[in-house]
């Protein structure tokens, strides 16, 4: 259990990480998806469900006008094999709800349209939620 702790807060610590560097950058550099891949081989439990959702996008980007990076689909990916898809969903679920609440502030109070936002930081925030319940638990 104590592994279980360790490795989601070095999760934290490289999604913090890539967050900055993708508000900054409007990129995430493939290193990050590979440590939490690597994450994944300390806790012996790798959720293959958790490739779903990042089907599911990256279906979307191929096939449709969904605008959302290569690089956040990644992310998701390799975040659904540490948590599992029920729990990644939640974590994008609540990425996008706080993205939707900062994009509408910034609408209001700077009357510009945005062009892009970058998911990763929404992510991270998004994450907080269940990274603290589980590593609570």
């Amino acid at each position: 259990m104590m592994v279980y702790k360790i490795t989601l807060i070095c999760y934290f610590i490289i999604l913090t990480i890539g967050s900055i560097y993708d508000f900054k950058y409007r990129k995430i550099p493939n290193y990050i998806h590979l440590l939490i891949l690597c994450l994944c081989l300390f806790t012996f439990d790798i959720y293959l469900d958790g490739l779903i959702l990042s089907i599911i996008l990256l279906l979307l980007v191929a096939f449709t006008n969904f605008n959302i990076g290569g690089g956040d689909i990644k992310f998701i990916g390799v975040t659904g094999l540490l948590f599992g898809l029920e729990d990644t969903i939640l974590m994008v679920i609540l990425g996008i709800f706080v993205m939707f609440i900062y994009y509408g502030i910034d609408k209001v109070l700077r009357r510009k349209q945005v062009k892009s936002l970058p998911f990763l930081p929404f992510f991270l925030i998004g994450n907080l939620p269940i990274l603290l319940i589980t590593i609570k638990v």
